[in-house]
């Protein structure tokens, strides 16, 4: 897998939690935040889980910054900026949105993709709630 498909992977998952906040908040900033905040926290439910997961695993303590709180905060205040100059600054949002909109899939796959796209989103942090 290259770099460009995990990028499009990446923009797809952002392009439909923002299309639900879209749905649900009826403004586009407001929805553009709202799913940078999803996305970031997302990742950071894997991340996390992933340390956990392979300490428990492996029966090893791998050092982190998440064992001290303003460590963990800064790791989550980076996260959150690489999300948003990779889908907010400069109304990038628009971009992937068009980008998405004009494809046209079938049904079973958008419900398919928003699956996958689900677990992603809420399954990360379910799982990472589960490990702590």
């Amino acid at each position: 897998m290259n770099y460009s498909k995990i990028v499009n992977i990446y923009e797809y998952i952002y392009f439909r939690v923002y299309m639900w906040n879209k749905y649900l908040w009826k403004n586009k900033e407001m929805a553009a935040f709202n799913s940078t905040l999803a996305v970031t926290f997302s990742s950071m439910a894997i991340i996390f889980s992933a340390k956990i997961f392979a300490e428990r695993l492996f029966n090893i303590f791998l050092p982190s910054p998440f064992e001290y709180l303003y460590l963990s905060i800064g790791f989550i205040g980076i996260l959150f900026l690489i999300h948003y100059f990779l889908f907010e600054k400069n109304d990038k949002y628009l971009d992937i949105e068009n980008k998405f909109s004009l494809v046209k899939e079938s049904k079973f796959s958008w419900i398919l993709k928003g699956f996958f796209v689900f677990l992603y989103a809420i399954g990360s942090i379910i799982i990472y709630i589960f490990l702590i």
